[in-house]
C-alpha cells in the first residue's frame, strides 16, 4: 500500500475534494426532463442517503448550505475534515428542479452497512450530476488535513487518510484512521458504469471519468467519505501475527497495547479502550483464525479498534 505525505495547511478544517470528467456523446442523447433528485435516486446507494435538510444527525458532521461551504466532519479534540465543493459546478440544496445545461453538485448524509466501522460514525457524499458532453471533464476539491496525516492509496481506487502514532519497539504499529474516501464510481443515464479514477497532488483531489460516444447523459458520480472518528488500527509484524494465533495470548496482547492505543486516540482513548475490553472476549476466535490465515499466506494481521475487526495485509517492512 503506497503512502504519500499530505501538504499541511495550518487550519482547523480539512477539505477533501473529488472530481468527475465528461467525454463526447452521441447527438441523439438528450438530457431527460427528470428532476435532479430523481436522477440521484436512480444511482447506486440511493437507499443509504438521508435527505438534507429534513434529517438531522449527530453534530460531528454538517452539510453546506451554499457553495462556499463544505461538508465538515469534526472531532472532540478540535480536529476536523471537510469535503469541499468544485467551483465549476452549481451547488444546489433544493434538488426538486429539473437538470439544466450545467453540472450540479449537492450534499447528502449517508448511512453505512460496513461492519468494520465503529457504530454511529457518520458518512456523507457530494453528488455530481453532469448533464451533457459540453460540461467540464474534471472537478477539483481542495484538501487540508491535520498535521501528520498521510494518504494511503487502496487497490480499489479509494484513499484512506491516516495519522501514524509513535510506536515503541515491540509494540504493533498504530495508525489513527481519520477517514476513508470510498472507491470512485460513476454511472450514465442507462445505469452503465463509467471508468473513473482519482488523482491527488497533496492538496487537490480530482476525479476523472472516461466517457465514450455511446455514453448516455446525464452522468452521476458519488464522492463519498466515511468519517472514522479517530479510529485506531494496529498492524502486527510477522512474529506478532504468529503469536496472535493463540487465543490465550490475544486479550493480553490487546490490553497490553493500551498505551499505544491511548497515544493514537488522544482524548477518545478511554472510550475506545473500554470498548476494546468489552469486545475482546467475543472477538478472540475470529482474530486467532484470521492471524492463522495470515501466517499461511505469508502476510500479517491488522486489527481495527474498537470494532475488533481483523484483516490480512502485507507485512510492514
Amino acid at each position: 500500500m503506497m503512502r504519500r505525505s499530505l501538504k499541511i495547511a495550518v487550519s482547523a478544517i480539512v477539505t477533501v475534494s473529488l472530481s468527475l470528467g465528461v467525454g463526447s456523446v452521441a447527438a441523439a442523447d438528450e438530457v431527460p426532463s427528470d428532476t435532479i433528485e430523481e436522477l440521484i435516486d436512480a444511482a447506486p446507494d440511493a437507499e443509504q442517503a438521508l435527505k438534507f435538510p429534513e434529517v438531522s444527525v449527530d453534530s460531528t458532521v454538517s452539510l453546506p448550505t451554499e457553495s462556499a461551504e463544505a461538508i465538515t466532519f469534526s472531532h472532540e479534540d478540535g480536529a476536523s475534515l471537510s469535503v469541499g465543493l468544485p467551483s465549476n459546478a452549481d451547488f444546489v440544496v433544493d434538488t426538486s428542479a429539473e437538470l439544466g445545461d450545467k453540472t450540479v453538485v449537492t450534499a447528502q448524509y449517508m448511512t453505512t452497512d460496513d461492519a468494520s466501522r465503529p457504530a454511529g460514525l457518520p458518512s456523507a457524499r457530494a453528488v455530481l450530476v453532469i448533464p451533457n458532453a459540453d460540461a467540464p471533464s474534471s472537478y477539483d476539491f481542495d484538501i487540508q488535513v491535520p498535521e501528520g496525516t498521510e494518504a494511503e492509496y487502496r487497490t480499489d481506487g479509494g484513499i484512506t487518510l491516516v495519522r501514524p502514532a509513535a510506536t515503541q519497539q515491540g509494540e504493533p504499529q498504530a495508525d489513527t484512521v481519520i477517514a476513508d474516501i470510498n472507491a470512485p464510481w460513476a454511472v450514465d443515464a442507462n445505469g452503465i458504469e463509467i471508468p473513473t479514477s482519482y488523482s491527488f497532488d497533496g492538496q487537490t483531489l480530482t476525479q476523472t471519468i472516461d466517457l465514450s460516444a455511446v455514453t448516455a447523459f446525464p452522468v452521476v458520480a458519488d464522492p463519498k467519505v466515511d468519517w472514522m472518528g479517530y479510529f485506531v488500527r494496529l498492524t502486527y509484524s510477522k512474529a506478532e501475527t504468529r503469536n496472535m494465533r493463540d487465543q490465550g495470548i490475544i486479550i493480553g496482547a490487546i490490553v497490553g497495547a493500551g498505551a499505544t492505543i491511548a497515544a493514537a486516540a488522544g482524548p477518545a482513548a478511554p472510550a475506545i479502550i473500554a470498548a476494546v475490553y468489552a469486545a475482546s472476549t467475543v472477538a478472540v476466535g475470529v482474530i486467532a483464525a484470521t492471524a492463522s490465515n495470515a501466517v499461511g499466506d505469508g502476510k500479517c494481521l491488522q486489527l481495527d479498534i474498537p470494532s475488533m475487526y481483523p484483516s490480512i495485509v502485507k507485512c510492514r517492512s
